[in-house]
């Protein structure tokens, strides 16, 4: 793959991630749970690229599942649930080794154990 490409594809991870992580109060719902989903996939189809900010990304998808199911005192918005999971079932396929981290593998269980 060229690495213009690969340059683009990198600078729209870092501007995704840093607007989520940023300016996540200001984003509805649906678009924030379609940045989660983004990020999942561009983890997923470009694992290099996103290798240095993974602990990063997966610690945002497990927390945004956390809070949204456990920690609000509030209706959980499901849709954000849903492109939390959804962006870590997409990043778990490139990364499958962060399942090694127990704090990360109970709450993962937690959050899909409620939905049965």
């Amino acid at each position: 793959m060229g690495s213009i490409k690969l340059n683009k594809i990198h600078f729209h991870l870092e501007r995704y991630f840093e607007e989520f992580i940023h300016h996540e109060a200001k984003f509805p719902s649906t678009v924030k749970a379609n940045i989660l989903q983004l990020l999942g996939m561009i983890a997923q189809h470009y694992p290099s690229i996103v290798s240095m900010d993974a602990e990063q990304l997966i610690r945002i998808f497990v927390r945004v599942a956390d809070y949204e199911l456990f920690q609000t005192k509030k209706k959980p918005e499901l849709l954000l649930v849903s492109g939390a999971l959804k962006g870590l079932n997409s990043f778990l396929f490139s990364f499958g080794d962060f399942g090694d981290e127990s704090d990360f593998l109970l709450i993962i269980f937690k959050s899909i154990s409620v939905f049965f």
